[in-house]
């Protein structure tokens, strides 16, 4: 999926979503939910981190 391909009014509704829809819930998570996205972003990052390193090898 390239992100260039995506419509300009699907780009601007994620960028709203995303700073502007998360930070104002934020408050109402609770521990748990909170817990699960930390997880969530560290598997997401450890993922990425992985096929960067994949990449680079010839």
């Amino acid at each position: 999926m390239n992100f260039a391909d995506l419509p300009d009014w699907f780009i601007y509704l994620l960028v709203f979503a995303l700073f502007g829809v998360a930070p104002a819930v934020s408050p109402l998570l609770g521990p748990d939910e909170v817990e699960a996205a930390q997880v969530t972003a560290q598997v997401v990052n450890d993922n990425a981190a992985e096929t960067v390193a994949m990449k680079g090898k010839p």
